[in-house]
């Protein structure tokens, strides 16, 4: 396959699988996804979780199964994702460090901002922020955001963000967000603030926000993601944006709409074949579970790398 453009090999190291989510597994599988030469390590969570949305309780280890689309444990233990990326900076160097993904409107916009550029800053510039509106009721029910408003308080968000990031004094006004005259710093180190990515359907309204905000897409997966691809890639050329410059973030897995996996295949094997198919429709960057590349922790280093080499040969 011949592929021009910078593609990218990512680790959702909050999923953890049949491995208890401890602080070591947590650690281990980003420093061995670094030391394997992958190039981001993502971390997403909620802040609460409800039972009225169809979640159920954690099963005993060694009785664990992936959890559906729509279906949330309710004990599992979700680490907050930019305290997370706090620590995990600390132990690596290379790899950017990204959120996958935050609910925006559930976070005070000057405190986000402050938190995000502080990570970015200790991390040499390496953060990534995905941000959407989530979709856990539960969730702005108990930190007291409207349910109904949460598009609108998005914006006002990500307006926040942008704005003290770039001006000293900061100034905002807005009905969810407002600031005067307020200076905060460190800035982020990346140069034009942190990068930002929205996660979510590709609707009239999202896609603003990608255009006026220079945000990325977490598409996640998707059988029509060449046809919404090129949607966006017109939408960026008709406001000036460089469309080569998007990055779209894809999460495999096998779906209803995909052929069976073929007798004898590995996880690996059907990784690549997944990342192969997304990434000729215009995908950029692949975000794989390393913790289900193997069935033990002891095997996860030598799967990350044999996964990383056979992704490379994706760009050749």
């Amino acid at each position: 396959m011949t592929n021009a453009r910078r593609i990218r090999l990512g680790a959702m190291v909050s999923e953890t699988g049949q491995f208890d989510p401890s602080p070591e597994v947590t650690l281990g599988l980003a420093t061995a996804v670094e030391r394997a030469g992958w190039d981001a390590v993502y971390f997403g969570g909620h802040v609460v979780v409800g039972e009225a949305e169809g979640a159920y309780l954690l099963p005993p280890a060694g009785e664990r199964q992936p959890h559906g689309i729509g279906r949330v444990i309710l004990d599992y233990p979700f680490l907050e994702p930019l305290t997370t990326l706090a620590v995990l900076a600390g132990h690596t160097s290379r790899v950017a460090l990204g959120t996958g993904i935050l609910a925006a409107p559930l976070y005070p916009p000057v405190l986000l901002a402050k938190m995000a550029a502080t990570v970015d800053y200790l991390c040499g510039g390496r953060l990534e922020l995905g941000l959407s509106t989530g979709w856990l009721q539960s969730e702005y029910e108990a930190m007291g955001v409207p349910f109904a408003e949460r598009g609108a308080v998005f914006d006002d968000v990500v307006g926040a963000l942008r704005t003290l990031w770039q001006d000293s004094p900061a100034s905002y006004s807005s009905p969810h967000a407002r600031f005067d005259g307020v200076w905060t710093e460190p800035r982020p180190a990346r140069p034009g603030g942190i990068k930002l990515l929205f996660g979510g359907e590709l609707h009239a309204r999202a896609l603003r926000r990608i255009t006026e905000h220079g945000m990325h897409w977490w598409a996640r997966r998707r059988p029509d993601l060449e046809v919404e691809i090129a949607r966006l890639r017109v939408a960026l050329d008709d406001v000036g944006r460089d469309p080569d410059d998007l990055d779209v973030v894809v999460i495999p897995s096998r779906q209803a709409w995909d052929p069976p996996l073929p007798p004898g295949w590995s996880r690996i094997d059907d990784v690549i074949d997944m990342a192969e198919r997304y990434l000729a429709k215009g995908a950029t960057t692949i975000v794989v579970g390393p913790a289900f590349l193997a069935a033990s922790l002891d095997e996860i280093p030598d799967a990350a790398a044999e996964l990383a080499t056979r992704f490379r040969q994706l760009a050749d």
